[in-house]
C-alpha cells in the first residue's frame, strides 16, 4: 500500500488507519475466541496437564506485555500469541494496548518503506524495460544459417 501512496492513489494516513484497525480486529477476534472457548478446548484435549503447556502458560502470564508487543513483528507468531493471551486470560486492556502499539509501529514501517520504494519504482521499471529490450534481440539479426540476415 505504501508504494501506491507515491502516485497519490491512497493516502499514507488512511492506509495506516486501515492496517491498524484491520490488524487489531483480527487479533481481538483470536483473543476473544480463545478467552471464551479456550478453557473447555484445553480440558477436552487434556493439554492442561502437560508440563510444557503449564510452563508456557506461566511464562506467557509473566511476560504478556512484551510477548504481545514483540509478536506483532513476527508474522504467524502473532496469531499464536493472540490465542495464548486469551487462554491465559491476559487482561483485555493490557492485550489491547500492547497489540495496538505494535500494530501501529509495524505497518508504519512497512508503509514508509513501500512509499520509499514507490518513489523509485517508475525509474526502476524503465531501467528493466531498457535491459529487457537490449537482451531481447530480434530473430532476424541472428547469424544462424538460414536466417533473414543472410
Amino acid at each position: 500500500m505504501g508504494a501506491f501512496r507515491q502516485p497519490g492513489f491512497i493516502g499514507f494516513w488512511t492506509s495506516l488507519a486501515v492496517a491498524v484497525v484491520a490488524n487489531c480486529l483480527g487479533d481481538l477476534t483470536d483473543y476473544g475466541i480463545a478467552r471464551k472457548f479456550g478453557e473447555r478446548f484445553i480440558h477436552r484435549l487434556k493439554i492442561d496437564k502437560v508440563r510444557f503447556f503449564i510452563r508456557l502458560k506461566e511464562e506467557f502470564i509473566t511476560d504478556a506485555r512484551v510477548t504481545v508487543f514483540i509478536t506483532r513483528f513476527a508474522g504467524s507468531l502473532s496469531s499464536i500469541a493472540n490465542f495464548l493471551a486469551g487462554f491465559v486470560e491476559v487482561p483485555f486492556m493490557t492485550f489491547l494496548w500492547f497489540d495496538f502499539l505494535g500494530n501501529v509501529i509495524e505497518p508504519f514501517g512497512a508503509l514508509t518503506l513501500g512509499y520509499a520504494v514507490g518513489n523509485y519504482w517508475s525509474d526502476f521499471s524503465n531501467l528493466l524495460s531498457l535491459i529487457a529490450a537490449f537482451l531481447q534481440r530480434p530473430y532476424y539479426c541472428s547469424s544462424s544459417p538460414g536466417s533473414i540476415a543472410e
